[in-house]
């Protein structure tokens, strides 16, 4: 009777012990994929090219000049700052002249639309762009979804801190770190920009420009990669000329 006992109750503890496992097992399963979906929430694109399979023009982004601000070495991301100041130095314009050459080389004689950020160092860039190429006035856009990239209490102080910036924004596509614009909120405004003008113009070239962290952070839209990993791609020097494709798959690259 006492073996039975000891028998029944070794059983108890073998099947106590089992539903214990399956609980945890179940637990860990449900704990994974919550923190792999807030993982995946926290890089994803929120673009306007969800659902976008193809453009209709073809654009290019052009990076404005040297500037007031880069010979200083500081940030400069505030309108009423940047929109009447720190516009571009002697070298600057010369690269902005650069880059109408190389963009006519890229053209030819396709129709184009300058469109840019009201900054004066991007507005400076695109007319000289404009005077070079003879671009009509009526294809001279001003947009100011082009603008820097807000970078909150970093402004004005030096542009070191941009990597401060950048660490943050590795690990959450949404962070406001002191202030600063979040990656998502850029990705957003810049591709329905893009959207509208692509609704806008037919089999037109469309050259954005605009500033270093906007342009990058534009490209993975463009390539459908997680907006975290901008700095991955390559840097875009003062007037670097690139064409921007709209990649095929809509699925995040790893």
């Amino acid at each position: 009777s006492i073996s039975r006992m000891i028998m029944k109750s070794n059983s108890l503890a073998v099947v106590v012990a089992a539903v214990a496992a399956v609980v945890a097992w179940r637990w860990w399963r449900s704990a994974s994929s919550a923190s792999d979906s807030s993982e995946r929430d926290r890089g994803r694109i929120r673009s306007a090219f969800d659902g976008v399979s193809a453009l209709r023009n073809q654009f290019y982004a052009i990076r404005h000049g040297e500037s007031e601000a880069n010979k200083a070495g500081i940030i400069s991301s505030d309108p009423a700052i940047a929109v009447p100041g720190h516009g571009l130095t002697a070298l600057g314009r010369e690269q902005a002249a650069g880059a109408a050459a190389k963009l006519a080389e890229e053209i030819g004689t396709r129709q184009l639309v300058i469109v840019t950020s009201d900054f004066a160092r991007a507005f400076e860039t695109a007319d000289v762009v404009r005077q070079k190429l003879r671009v009509p006035d009526k294809n001279f856009v001003v947009k100011t979804a082009l603008r820097e990239r807000n970078f909150g209490k970093w402004e004005g102080t030096t542009n070191a801190n941009y990597e401060r910036v950048w660490a943050d924004d590795k690990v959450n596509a949404d962070h406001q770190v002191k202030g600063v614009e979040s990656v998502n909120a850029v990705v957003d405004r810049t591709t329905r920009l893009v959207v509208e003008l692509d609704k806008q113009y037919s089999n037109t070239v469309i050259v954005l420009v605009a500033h270093g962290d906007v342009l990058q952070i534009l490209n993975t839209a463009f390539e459908r990669i997680d907006p975290r990993r901008h700095r991955s791609l390559p840097h875009m020097g003062n007037c670097a000329v690139v064409p921007y494709r709209l990649k095929q798959t809509e699925s995040l690259a790893e």
